[in-house]
């Protein structure tokens, strides 16, 4: 494998020239605009009356609870796609995985779970939570768990350019996170990608289920981030 992830500290390295990757999430995060958390963590601490620091802290543990029950989910449905194996506390979910994911999984599907992508010429790298390859082409699919899951920005905003053009939301994140993967596959595994999926957890009257998300393949976009990234590269050389 010419491209190995350091897990603990999230970083991609090529093997060959021992250069650090960018990952695909960091680098969609150079075209969002940041969250300014001392402006708002002041704003929420004044209306609540409360300190800035009592809020600050409230989010981190409201974040790490996030991220650890989706780590934990993630394991979960990795253990089921590999082993089918699944603690009973979450069969409803592997149950609603195999009914929502039927109509590409078959039995000649070859099924690539946390799959490693990269592409050299970029010096970037990332995970798939899936693709699910049949013949000549291949499905992403990938596990959502947060809270909230928006179509547009709430406030306006935008990316940053050349994707000015896209509303800053989960939807449209995600959409080119998983068209990255997509992209990156197509160059590696020379078939055409089908199809991309968010799989978004749910629940309704007390019962959880995989959510379909579908997300346009958004290749276009995806090569002008490329080409953005190259240009860089270049100016730094």
């Amino acid at each position: 494998m010419p491209v190995v992830l350091d897990h603990e500290n999230h970083i991609y390295t090529n093997t060959d020239t021992d250069e650090q990757y960018t990952s695909v999430t960091t680098f969609i995060g150079l075209f969002k605009k940041p969250f300014d958390s001392d402006f708002w963590s002041k704003q929420v601490a004044r209306r609540e009356k409360v300190s800035q620091q009592t809020i600050l802290d409230k989010w981190k543990d409201v974040t790490k609870i996030a991220c650890d029950r989706g780590t934990k989910i993630h394991l979960v449905m990795e253990d089921w796609i590999k082993d089918k194996k699944v603690e009973h506390e979450y069969k409803d979910l592997a149950e609603s995985f195999t009914k929502k994911t039927s109509f590409i999984i078959n039995n000649d599907s070859v099924i690539n779970s946390e799959i490693l992508l990269y592409n050299h010429d970029h010096k970037l790298a990332g995970t798939a939570d899936m693709i699910v390859e049949n013949k000549n082409f291949f499905h992403v699919l990938d596990f959502k768990t947060n809270k909230k899951f928006n179509y547009h920005s709430k406030y306006n905003e935008y990316y940053y350019p050349p994707i000015d053009h896209l509303s800053h939301c989960e939807h449209n994140t995600y959409g080119i996170q998983m068209s990255m993967y997509a992209y990156m596959h197509e160059l590696i595994s020379g078939k055409k990608c089908a199809g991309l999926k968010i799989l978004y957890l749910n629940e309704f009257k007390g019962k959880r289920f995989w959510q379909e998300i579908p997300c346009n393949y958004m290749k276009d976009t995806v090569k002008s981030m490329f080409d953005y990234r190259l240009q860089k590269l270049n100016e730094i050389k």
